[in-house]
């Protein structure tokens, strides 16, 4: 089992109210150039992806405990390969924060489903940061797009793991350093303390 360090949990923010749906952002850093099928994306051509920082926009709505849930699937491999390093600590800091959110590891074997389940599978790429926001109001499109926008950022291909947000992209490159992380964070975290003070 890969080490948990001080910087891993650092790397973690769960902003929100009490919430168990909401969407989130998850931090990928590729260690080599990497040759990806997403699936059935562009015909199943690869994509090269070179060594670098990545981010993943995504949402878990609806019943139950969906985002803590989605989150920890994303960090878990397909058997036999090992989960990400940040599983573990994710597990711990989230139930920390909402105990009623039950067990969040999977119930059966990873299968390969959405665009970015076919990067993370790959052992060159580790996820070395999440953002989770607990909100009840749907935020993914407005997080995509800002990163979008943001011009430490590029996207990787036009219309990559937004299959239900047509004409966006929701994995993009980053050029942003550890400050950039943090300061995204923090604003989203202002964001819903100002949503929960509207809506207690």
């Amino acid at each position: 089992m890969p080490t948990v360090t001080d910087a891993d949990s650092n790397a973690i923010q769960i902003p929100g109210n009490r919430a168990l749906e909401g969407a989130y952002v998850l931090r990928v850093q590729v260690a080599g150039d990497l040759q990806v099928h997403f699936g059935r994306f562009q015909q199943g051509r690869p994509l090269t992806l070179t060594s670098g920082t990545y981010l993943y926009v995504g949402s878990a709505m609806g019943g139950g405990a969906p985002l803590g849930r989605r989150i920890v699937r994303h960090l878990t491999r397909c058997e036999p390969l090992p989960p990400h390093r940040l599983r573990q600590i994710f597990i711990s800091t989230f139930t920390g924060v909402a105990p009623h959110a039950g067990d969040l590891l999977p119930r059966r074997p990873k299968r390969l489903h959405w665009h970015i389940d076919y990067l993370l599978d790959h052992l060159q790429a580790e996820v070395t940061g999440v953002i989770a926001l607990r909100s009840q109001l749907r935020h993914e499109a407005t997080i995509a797009a800002q990163l979008a926008a943001d011009p430490t950022t590029s996207p990787v291909a036009p219309g990559l793991g937004a299959s239900d947000n047509r004409g966006a992209t929701h994995l993009l490159r980053c050029n942003g350093d550890a400050g950039w992380w943090r300061r995204f964070g923090s604003e989203w975290t202002t964001r819903l303390d100002q949503e929960a003070a509207r809506n207690p």
